[in-house]
């Protein structure tokens, strides 16, 4: 049955605007597990470019339109005069938005991150309801500004975490702010009672300075020397801009001595990230940035594989330490190394923090609950007498 045959006259068409049209990070995931699962409204989405994204989601049989988006690559742009470039893209996708929202009949606009800021002018000018999904937790001058901006551009902005809606100028207070955390999809992530242990401890993200893989392969380095069985995968690939970054990484591996013991892989789609996280006994978060949600975590959580992750941001207000998995330092290999081995050794510490984690996710963090309050979201501001005031 199609999305357009199951949507109710209540909500209807909801336009969607993402910042990216491959699926390199944790945003365009949960998007394509929202559109491809939503049977209370009918998704349309548009990209900045074609992309694994986009050619997922017309498989799914999602409508997907390109419109240049004038969206930053990266944040360096921010100090180069590319931003003017990026801006004046910005309000030329704003007004071909405007256009596609009338002739569409898209109900609701909803942002996909706070990095594409067109969604919002659109649904400005074409006086419908905007939703603000922030998923990033950022900083700076420009986060200053754009981030007062948000709200009084949006009829509710969503964020995915507390740790987001605390890092809103605004405020968590702001009555146009909610809280609703992403979700899993069972169909991918399934769970599954583990039994043995592979000695298999991966961590599953794109090289970046912030994501932590220098503290994990200094950890990893710690925990080779007790578990002689322990392996470990990086998996992610990277960014050209990060490509000298992935060259020390590798050279320090070396240095370690970690040999076969350490392997760096590409990109990966998400059932073959699941098919790893499920042959693993360890998922390995250690960002050294404050995480503003960790869909990773949710998901190994879901799947009965025991997670470790630092104890900055949106991680720790899903782990509960020493009960359904372990939070370290973001500082000290030593820690995130500790904790490796404890898991990798100990079979029964495994099955008890995998079983209590698999609940969790269960009783909070499941996709279904994901579409129910982004529904109840989509209620309230087609009914919500703030609309007036952002049209």
């Amino acid at each position: 049955m199609s999305n357009a045959a199951r949507a109710t006259p209540g909500i209807g068409r909801v336009l969607y605007v993402t910042s990216s049209g491959d699926t390199f990070g944790g945003a365009e995931n949960a998007l394509f597990d929202i559109v491809t699962n939503a049977a209370e409204w009918e998704p349309l989405v548009v990209v900045p470019f074609e992309g694994e994204l986009s050619a997922s989601l017309r498989k799914a049989g999602i409508h997907c339109e390109v419109i240049g988006l004038g969206v930053l690559r990266h944040k360096g742009e921010l100090r180069s005069p590319v931003l003017i470039l990026r801006l004046i893209g910005g309000l030329i996708a704003a007004a071909r938005l405007a256009v596609l929202i009338r002739k569409r009949r898209a109900r609701v606009v909803h942002s996909n991150t706070s990095a594409v800021f067109a969604g919002a002018l659109a649904a400005r000018i074409a006086r419908v309801p905007h939703v603000w999904h922030v998923r990033e937790v950022s900083s700076g001058v420009a986060w200053s500004i754009l981030g007062k901006m948000i709200p009084l551009l949006s009829d509710r902005v969503v964020c995915i975490s507390d740790t987001v809606a605390r890092n809103m100028p605004s405020g968590k207070r702001h009555d146009r702010i909610v809280v609703v955390p992403d979700g899993v999809d069972p169909s991918i992530f399934t769970y599954e009672r583990r039994r043995g242990g592979s000695g298999r401890v991966i961590m599953a993200s794109r090289i970046n300075p912030h994501k932590g893989q220098e503290l994990f392969i200094r950890a990893a380095a710690r925990v080779v020397a007790s578990v002689e069985t322990a392996t470990f995968e990086i998996i992610g690939g990277f960014l050209p801009i990060y490509a000298a970054l992935r060259d020390r990484l590798l050279a320090l591996a070396g240095e370690l001595g970690l040999g076969t013991k350490l392997i760096f892989s590409p990109h990966m789609s998400r059932e073959e990230v699941a098919h790893r996280i499920a042959a693993a006994d360890v998922v390995a978060v250690p960002s050294t940035w404050i995480e503003p949600g960790g869909l990773v975590v949710l998901e190994a959580m879901a799947m009965g594989t025991s997670v470790v992750a630092t104890r900055a941001g949106g991680p720790a207000e899903v782990i509960e330490d020493g009960e359904n998995g372990f939070l370290v330092s973001r500082e000290d290999p030593s820690e995130l190394a500790s904790a490796m081995t404890r898991l990798l050794l100990d079979q029964g510490l495994r099955a008890r923090l995998t079983e209590n984690a698999h609940r969790r996710v269960e009783e909070r963090y499941t996709l279904a609950l994901h579409l129910a309050r982004l529904g109840a979201v989509y209620r309230e501001v087609l009914g919500s007498p703030q609309r007036s005031r952002c049209a």
